[in-house]
């Protein structure tokens, strides 16, 4: 989840769905943006540590209501979507996560790199998946591009090292989480953001 294996955090924030949209126009989808690291592990030892044996987390399925470019399918995208950063930070498996975002979306890349150090270091990340309180979904194109704006709530979270030592925590928190999504026979992630929505919450990467 965001913030979880860090020691540290950046705070990337979206301060609305037009901000987002915005980004995604002046993007291609052929367009890479530079990363910023999603979030950054425990320090490197010296040695360097094994690779992680897969922990066992089922991928998560795609609603039903993805299968179609609507309001309520942009919603089941998002939805889908910190899903799947759950599932990468629990498995160290970011496949299904590179397949549905794009290169245009740093944040998205950012999170992609992330896991991948987290994996190289050794760690996995123990927790509770996000939860969505509110959400609401604007298409801003028909059939092609969708807004989606959600508060949503982070449980607390710990990493761990292959022993199942604790090697960091993180408090969680409530966040606004806001996507730029575009349809081509399947939904794709332009862009997304996140905004801390308690003072006492710390900023997402």
């Amino acid at each position: 989840m965001p913030g979880r294996g860090r020691t540290s955090w950046r705070a990337l924030t979206a301060t609305s769905a037009a901000v987002v949209l915005l980004v995604v126009g002046g993007c291609s989808r052929d367009e890479g943006a530079a990363p910023e690291p999603s979030r950054s592990t425990a320090p490197a030892e010296e040695t360097p540590a094994p690779t992680p044996t897969p922990t066992e987390v089922a991928p998560p399925e795609q609603p039903a209501a993805m299968a179609e470019p609507t309001t309520d399918g942009a919603i089941a995208a998002a939805t889908y979507v910190l899903a799947l950063y759950d599932y990468a930070y629990a498995s160290g498996d970011a496949g299904p996560w590179d397949a549905i975002t794009l290169d245009s979306c740093t944040f998205c890349v950012g999170v992609a790199e992330s896991v991948s150090e987290m994996v190289a270091a050794g760690h996995v990340t123990v927790g509770e998946p996000f939860r969505v309180e509110t959400a609401q979904s604007v298409e801003i194109s028909e059939d092609r591009w969708f807004s989606v704006d959600m508060n949503v709530v982070q449980p607390p979270s710990r990493g761990v090292d292959q022993s199942g030592a604790t090697v960091n925590e993180n408090p969680g928190g409530r966040f606004r989480a806001v996507f730029a999504l575009s349809w081509d026979l399947g939904w794709r992630v332009d862009e997304m953001g996140f905004e801390a929505l308690d003072e006492s919450t710390a900023p997402l990467p």
